[in-house]
């Protein structure tokens, strides 16, 4: 099974060569996964708290999250249901504008400034597209240039195979000492450095995907006995103990909000 990251969407539109918009309705859903491209994410409503890089952060309406290339990233926490935009940028794309500072200005991470957040909603809407991602950036850059960025080398290789199997193998459950062989590590060695950089040790981490994947299944109109069986839990009652653990609600209580929520 792969990661929850936002599919692409009837409300997907292929900008211009490289540049992706894609429109996510009002959800409770939890999202996690390996960015491919440089995304800016505008949560239009809603509040969540996200996890990228070691770091929490909290994302109010009129926010722009920022990840780079081969950055992972995953919901900690929904307190409302969000709305949001993803804008992907392919590499390619960015080096032939010849954007400079790109690093540090995705460093950034978080923006919480309201002529950005119009800069960012005019992208789409402009005639000349990528001259309206190169100002959107050109504001990026100016924040990038009043505050430190994060300056981390990214995820150790060691726990990136770790982590890449649990999610290639979600319905498995592997022992530690067998995640830890994976890692070439002592098992105590891999639970310290495997919280370190997503916030919790392997098997929790194993069963907050099986939670969002479950979360999509769900979503999708697939029944709470189903989505148990796909994800890899052992009954009905620990998938219930777990979604409930994990997302404060019940199956069912997600799925009525859910509906609701999208009918808005």
């Amino acid at each position: 099974m792969s990661p929850s990251v936002p599919p692409s969407t009837d409300s997907t539109l292929m900008l211009a060569d490289g540049l992706r918009w894609t429109e996510l309705p009002r959800s409770l859903r939890r999202w996690s996964g390996e960015v491919k491209a440089y995304t800016i994410t505008a949560v239009r409503d809603g509040a969540s708290v996200w996890r990228l890089g070691g770091i929490e952060r909290r994302t109010c309406g009129g926010g722009l999250r920022l990840k780079r290339p081969g950055a992972f990233f995953r919901t900690v926490e929904v307190e409302s249901p969000s709305a949001m935009v993803v804008l992907d940028v392919r590499p390619s794309l960015i080096e032939r504008l010849s954007v400079g500072r790109v690093a540090a200005l995705f460093a950034l991470t978080q923006v919480e400034h309201a002529a950005t957040m119009e800069r960012f909603l005019a992208v789409r809407e402009a005639e000349d597209r990528e001259a309206a991602l190169v100002e959107l950036l050109g504001a990026l850059a100016q924040h990038a240039g009043e505050r430190e960025a994060l300056g981390r080398t990214g995820t150790r290789a060691d726990v990136l195979r770790v982590r890449r199997m649990i999610e290639s193998q979600l319905a498995t459950t592997h022992s530690l000492q067998e995640l830890a062989t994976v890692a070439g590590v002592h098992p105590v060695t891999l639970v310290r450095l495997f919280r370190a950089e997503f916030g919790l040790p392997p098997r929790a981490f194993l069963l907050e995907r099986r939670v969002e994947h479950a979360q999509t299944l769900l979503a999708s109109g697939v029944s709470a006995a189903d989505a148990s069986a796909r994800c890899g839990f052992f009954d009905q009652s620990h998938f219930q103990r777990h979604f409930k653990r994990v997302t404060g609600l019940t199956p069912k209580e997600f799925s009525r909000i859910e509906l609701a929520s999208r009918a808005r």
